[in-house]
């Protein structure tokens, strides 16, 4: 005799079948989330105004490195740094072309945040 049964023990036909051997038993249904992987690709930022010229800019600093933070719920991911012109194109973009990669899960989160954050260095 062979039985083929496809499903998961949360059906109701699994108790039925399962019933006849161990009466007073109830299967234990662990819900698992499904997950998910989301590739964020930080490629450039563009027409960026750093700071006003009121500010007082120390003579001993050196230009303003930018790097991106995304967050997205619990988890927070950094670009390398990049210095301002360090390419090729115009001297207010910075060029990064990082993947970061998140692990989700639904309930999605609502939002995702981006933070460019710049850096100067003060040597003395």
């Amino acid at each position: 005799m062979l039985a083929v049964w496809i499903g998961t023990q949360a059906d109701e036909e699994f108790r039925e079948a399962s019933g006849g051997l161990i009466p007073e038993t109830r299967a234990k249904v662990y819900l698992s989330p499904k997950l998910w992987y989301l590739r964020l690709t930080v490629i450039q930022s563009q027409c960026l105004q750093l700071g006003s010229g009121s500010e007082a800019k120390p003579a001993n600093a050196q230009n303003p490195e930018l790097y991106v933070k995304v967050q997205l719920g619990p988890q927070l991911f950094k670009t390398s740094m990049t210095a301002i012109g360090s390419t090729s194109s115009s001297s207010s973009n910075s060029t990064w072309n990082e993947d970061l990669v998140f692990v989700v899960a639904k309930p999605f989160e609502p939002f995702l945040f981006f933070i460019v954050e710049d850096w100067i260095r003060i040597f003395s």
